[in-house]
């Protein structure tokens, strides 16, 4: 119970983050506890049908945005937020659910790691 209850704020905090999901961006989706790879199919009233990697169509399911992250591959091209302003940048490393990036424009002294809250498709 305890793991709940230090997950609510970042869930909370996600779902405000993660309305732009679009159908074909992979997630990862939260069941049980359990971060799942999965992949967005339909956008719904603000809800999301995803389809989870390695499970037949029969696990498909209707999630809420809370229970959704972005799931980002190495040389990835994203958008970051900070302070409040979208920045353009390139997924350089991966520990999920943390990205290392390079902002597009700036030096390599500025790459960081962020949280995938923090992030969203190039818009």
């Amino acid at each position: 119970m305890r793991s709940l209850h230090r997950m609510i704020p970042a869930l909370f905090s996600l779902a405000l983050a993660a309305q732009d999901y679009q159908p074909g961006q992979r997630v990862e989706a939260l069941w049980k506890e359990q971060w799942w790879p999965a992949k967005v199919l339909q956008v719904q009233e603000g809800r999301f049908r995803i389809t989870y990697d390695g499970f037949d169509g029969t696990w498909d399911e209707w999630a809420e945005a809370r229970r959704l992250r972005p799931l980002w591959n190495s040389g990835d091209r994203i958008e970051v937020k900070w302070r409040g302003q979208w920045y353009k940048a390139q997924v350089l490393e991966t520990r999920r659910p943390s990205y290392r990036v390079h902002y597009e424009g700036f030096s390599a002294a500025e790459d960081e790691w962020v949280d995938a809250l923090n992030t969203r498709s190039r818009q």
